[in-house]
């Protein structure tokens, strides 16, 4: 509608027929909705220019609405493809995995930072953190969806995780005294042939800090 000044405001209208003064009317209730809109062209703005996969999906089905373009880059699905059918449908996910990401759900469905595997289109398992909350757009209530891809994160940790087996596994067989300390100088690995070189266990020895092993000018060095 347009004001006095002559400034168009987004509103809502009711309208309902009846009578007044004995004479058939139309009542109208009308709001004004600019806020909503407002609040609704923000949301839009971040769903669509968000980099990580978001998606919108019935509550009742889990059927997708809409979803924005960083999702069909991490899944690699074609637009037609995705609108109406649900994760499972998609095989995104299995009953099993999408019971278990709900039983993890916090209060009134939310989740929060969930780690999950995704399927992707071609097959490829995509390591994700999944957030999820219940939002109420145009007079409906939708779940809102976003993932964080952490593929790359978990293969580092695992290329890490199988570094330090190799790492372990050489120096518990040298003679050599291999320490590993924290940036406050406090042990966190020692290998065993510290206690034939100290006369500590590397239990005993992980309780200490470097400054209980190091004579003064040592310590100066370091």
């Amino acid at each position: 509608i347009i004001t006095k000044t002559g400034v168009i405001i987004p509103v809502e209208t009711r309208i309902s027929h009846g009578v007044w003064n004995d004479a058939p009317v139309i009542f109208g209730v009308t709001k004004d909705i600019s806020e909503l809109k407002f609040s609704e062209e923000k949301f839009s703005k971040v769903f669509y220019l968000n980099p990580s996969a978001c998606g919108l999906s019935d509550l009742n089905d889990y059927k997708y609405v809409e979803v924005n373009e960083a999702f069909y880059k991490l899944l690699g699905f074609e637009k037609g493809e995705v609108i109406g059918k649900n994760p499972i449908e998609l095989g995104i996910l299995s009953y099993e995995a999408r019971n278990t990401i709900l039983q993890n759900s916090k209060d009134k469905g939310n989740q929060y930072e969930v780690e999950a595997d995704l399927k992707a289109k071609n097959g490829e398992i995509k390591h994700v953190l999944l957030s999820a909350e219940i939002i109420h757009i145009g007079g409906k209530d939708y779940r809102y969806t976003v993932v964080h891809d952490i593929t790359a994160r978990k293969m580092a940790e695992q290329a890490l995780k199988e570094n330090e087996k190799k790492f372990r596994l050489i120096a518990e067989k040298t003679s050599d005294t291999i320490a590993v300390l924290d940036m406050n100088l406090n042990f966190t690995y020692l290998s065993p042939s510290v206690e034939k070189m100290l006369g500590y266990t590397p239990e005993e020895a992980l309780r200490l800090n470097i400054n209980q092993l190091l004579t003064p000018d040592s310590l100066a060095i370091v």
